[in-house]
């Protein structure tokens, strides 16, 4: 797996604009808790914008309360719709949960909603194919089919680290970004 440097979101732009729909490139962007994955990824859609690429895909900002993250939203990075994702746990957990998250089941539908029915797009961002998608089989798993029907010219799929050798064997193909801490 190629690794370059997360920083230079100009780079991907660059190469996303001349790039073409019959050769896209997939990228998994890792970094440890609150190295700014989230930001990064915001950071890139942004600029995608300002050069009018078509963008598709979530984001999954927290949601923060005495600098202590409480909750997690998605956002539809194609209307700009957010949802409530996910809250702290507390109790026991179902189906929709991992140690720490309990997920909305009602947003997780939306969110494959969102992901189902993308059209083509210039710059697909995930943010993020956790643990629900890679290990318990939940989650957004529209993701992956959108990922297998290369309906984009660049995919950013935001990985965790303890995640990144299940991803990296789902999509050996892929060009790995890593955040600083």
């Amino acid at each position: 797996m190629d690794i370059f440097s997360y920083a230079d979101i100009s780079t991907i732009l660059l190469e996303l604009k001349d790039r073409s729909r019959d050769n896209p490139v997939r990228y998994i962007l890792t970094g440890e808790r609150g190295a700014g994955k989230t930001l990064w990824c915001s950071k890139l859609g942004n600029a995608a914008r300002e050069l009018n690429l078509i963008l598709g895909g979530v984001l999954s900002p927290g949601v923060y309360e005495k600098n202590q993250r409480v909750a997690i939203n998605l956002r539809d990075l194609t209307t700009g719709g957010v949802r409530r994702l996910a809250d702290k746990r507390s109790g026991e957990g179902s189906l929709h949960s991992t140690l720490n998250w309990s997920f909305d089941e009602e947003t997780l539908d939306w969110g494959n909603e969102i992901l189902s029915t993308l059209g083509e797009v210039d710059l697909l961002i995930l943010d993020e194919i956790g643990p629900l998608e890679l290990l318990h089989g939940n989650g957004l798993q529209a993701a992956f089919q959108l990922i297998y029907q290369r309906r984009y010219r660049t995919v950013i799929i935001v990985v965790r680290p303890s995640l990144l050798e299940l991803a990296s064997q789902r999509w050996p193909d892929a060009r790995l970004l890593k955040l600083p801490q």
